[in-house]
């Protein structure tokens, strides 16, 4: 008897006390998820407002702070860097022309950045293609659409969900999903500021390498097919498929909007 006496008492006193600590445990996990949560906002802000200043971005403002112009130059760097506007209006002072194209991008942008600019009233779209970018399957996923390429997320991503997830509800909820979290939608923007510190890093004590604004040459030449024969049958192989649908609405939205389309194969070094 006494000691279920005793064991009685100490459980009236253990249990009080095993109650506190579930209390003081949630309290603590709440603390921590509020931590959490205040470190994911703030580093999701940070993040954001580092990537204000993205070529996409500038491009838009560039776009939205444009008079009416006559002449719109659509494409990826090819024609970044292969048109120059100030040249083009000075052997035609009674055209104005803007230049909205973007290195590293696809037709999807491309046609973003398009519907964007054609309420500056051009009378003519001049878009320039590479290779086989005019009948190429779009290729979906979220590791594709970093660098320019986020710009999907945050431009237009009706258009953006209707190319990259067509017949795919799943993959349009997920890319909706990302566009409201900074650190994901430019996550290329942070690593590409710790690419260029590990190759500055990585320089020292050795030769400049050859490079562009766009980067180095070396990347560039990574890109060149290995084989020629393959790179011809590629290409005979793309001439036979029908446009892609980015490609096919640049040209539907522009033609309707009452513009004349010029379809223009880059030029390139005859070694390509």
């Amino acid at each position: 008897m006494p000691n279920r006496g005793v064991s009685a008492s100490h459980q009236a006193i253990a249990g009080p006390n095993r109650g506190g600590e579930v209390v003081m445990k949630g309290v603590h996990l709440m603390l921590q998820c509020a931590v959490w949560a205040a470190a994911a906002v703030a580093i999701n802000g940070a993040v954001n407002h580092l990537a204000q200043s993205t070529l996409p971005r500038q491009i838009a403002r560039a776009i939205d702070a444009s008079p009416p112009v006559s002449d719109l130059f659509v494409g990826n760097s090819l024609m970044m860097s292969g048109l120059d506007t100030a040249e083009y209006e000075a052997r035609r002072p009674e055209r104005r022309g803007l230049n909205i194209a973007l290195g590293s991008t696809s037709p999807v942008e491309h046609d973003i950045l398009l519907r964007r600019a054609l309420g500056l009233r051009p009378e003519r779209v001049f878009y320039g293609f590479f290779d086989t970018q005019l009948t190429d399957p779009v290729v979906a996923g979220g590791d594709v659409l970093t660098g320019n390429r986020a710009l999907a997320y945050y431009l237009d991503l009706d258009s953006a969900t209707r190319f990259y997830a067509s017949g795919d509800p799943v993959g349009a909820w997920r890319m909706r999903l990302t566009a409201w979290v900074p650190v994901l939608v430019e996550r290329s923007t942070l690593w590409a500021r710790v690419e260029m510190l590990r190759r500055r890093l990585g320089d020292v004590g050795l030769p400049p390498q050859p490079s562009s604004r766009f980067g180095r040459a070396q990347d560039f030449a990574l890109l060149e097919a290995s084989d020629e024969a393959g790179f011809a049958e590629r290409c005979e192989d793309a001439a036979r498929r029908e446009l892609a649908p980015p490609v096919r609405d640049m040209l539907d939205v522009a033609r309707r909007a009452g513009c004349r389309v010029v379809v223009v194969e880059m030029p390139l070094p005859s070694e390509h």
